[in-house]
């Protein structure tokens, strides 16, 4: 793997008590459904606006972007792999007066990644 240091650029993502970070694959966005429309960014943004708010941890927006990608596909076999990460800050503080954003990863930080091979796209 060539050294790509030079490339990317570090930088501090601050995230609030009940933020979510969803990182995806190519695959999941370029994912095409019978009729030959991609899955793209725009819906995969919709999902997790209407998601979001009612998860209760990382696992559960995972689940419901995964099932919405599924119904959107049908039963349409994909090209690419299509991995999906949801990283979720809890709504509480482990600690008492850490209420503010953080950098840092704490107890607070629950993680919920798969392939959606696990939903019938191989």
């Amino acid at each position: 793997v060539p050294d790509i240091e030079k490339l990317t650029k570090e930088v501090p993502l601050p995230l609030q008590h009940g933020d979510f970070l969803v990182l995806y694959s190519d695959g999941i966005v370029e994912s095409k459904n019978t009729q030959g429309e991609m899955f793209g960014v725009p819906r995969l943004q919709k999902a997790v606006e209407k998601y979001a708010p009612k998860a209760l941890n990382a696992e559960a927006l995972l689940t419901q972007i995964a099932t919405s990608l599924t119904h959107f596909l049908g039963d349409f076999l994909q090209e690419d792999d299509m991995s999906l990460l949801v990283i979720h800050r809890s709504n509480t503080p482990t600690e008492p007066g850490k209420g503010e954003a953080s950098t840092e990863w704490n107890d607070d930080i629950e993680t919920a990644g798969r392939s959606l091979i696990d939903y019938g796209n191989p």
